[in-house]
């Protein structure tokens, strides 16, 4: 029997199902604790740019969502499957449970309106259900506290596009997203760039570099040594492209698990001493600067 496949997902799906917790008064209905597992869920999901389910293991959501106890968490699971909102795959030994977020039928066609003061108020998903025809669907939504509707609200409202298509684009299992970029990256990828020019330049950040280095930064060691070892980089004529293959350093070499400690250890320096120079008070555009301290570095008139 084939695995359920993860549906696909409009643009800012979890925002929206947010507001739809909000709008059915789900809290009442299933309890906090139900509504915050399906928030971190569903942005989750988002995170991972809605290409496949999330993965957790029970401890890394019982920490995630404060819950002490495993039969609690059992028993919030449990809830939110059978009302509707939770699809589930239990793991294994050494393998995560499959998760995304579900949405019930009777909260399928929802507005999207706000839900604070005014005409579009929230209400029970089990007054919805009690209505059970379309125009409960769409505008019991919007009743006042004497449970009567007003104009307004019989008529003009957006629906909530939550509902997957028929046939979902499938994804591949096992395949996970890029890591998402962070202001560390930017850094590393800026201070490569400001290299002098024989360095190629670090155009792109593909899939395997994204993750290359995300293991690097964190690595405490790499973090704290890749400026240092990026100001002595140019400072290596074997590393410059003075050697017998006319092979110079990249962006993928320095992201390599060992480079920057070589480096900085003078495997690639000049008769096996590290030459870093540290200049300051210079205009000219060849300079590399820390982007930590933003101290500049290097020259490209230093060689």
């Amino acid at each position: 029997m084939n695995a359920p496949t993860y549906p696909q997902r409009d643009s800012f799906f979890a925002h929206k199902f947010c507001r739809l917790m909000v709008k059915v008064c789900l809290a009442n209905e299933l309890g906090a604790d139900a509504c915050y597992l399906l928030m971190v869920i569903a942005h989750t999901e988002d995170a991972a740019h809605y290409r496949r389910a999330t993965t957790w293991f029970n401890g890394q959501l019982m920490t995630v969502l404060g819950i002490s106890q495993q039969k609690t968490l059992i028993r919030i699971r449990k809830t939110l499957i059978d009302a509707g909102w939770l699809h589930y795959e239990e793991g294994g030994k050494g393998k995560a449970g499959r998760y995304w977020v579900l949405i019930p039928q009777e909260a399928i066609g929802i507005d999207d309106q706000p839900s604070d003061e005014g005409d579009s108020m929230p209400v029970a998903l089990s007054e919805i259900q009690r209505n059970g025809n379309q125009e409960g669907k769409s505008s019991t939504a919007h009743c006042h506290s004497n449970g009567k509707r007003s104009g307004s609200d019989r008529h003009n409202h957006s629906t909530l596009s939550l509902t997957p298509p028929l046939i979902p684009t499938p994804i591949e299992e096992g395949e996970k997203p890029p890591p998402p970029l962070t202001k560390e990256f930017q850094d590393v990828v800026d201070a490569w760039n400001n290299l002098p020019a024989q360095f190629p330049k670090c155009s792109k950040l593909s899939k395997k570099r994204k993750t290359a280095l995300t293991s690097r930064l964190a690595d405490r060691d790499w973090r704290e040594g890749w400026p240092a070892a990026l100001a002595r980089l140019p400072t290596s004529t074997f590393l410059r492209g003075e050697n017998d293959r006319g092979w110079v350093a990249d962006f993928d070499f320095f992201l390599k698990t060992d480079s920057v400690t070589k480096i900085l250890e003078g495997k690639y320096s000049c008769n096996g001493k590290a030459n870093t120079t540290i200049v300051s008070n210079r205009t000219n555009s060849g300079f590399v600067h820390d982007p930590k301290t933003g101290a500049k570095l290097l020259s490209s008139r230093d060689f």
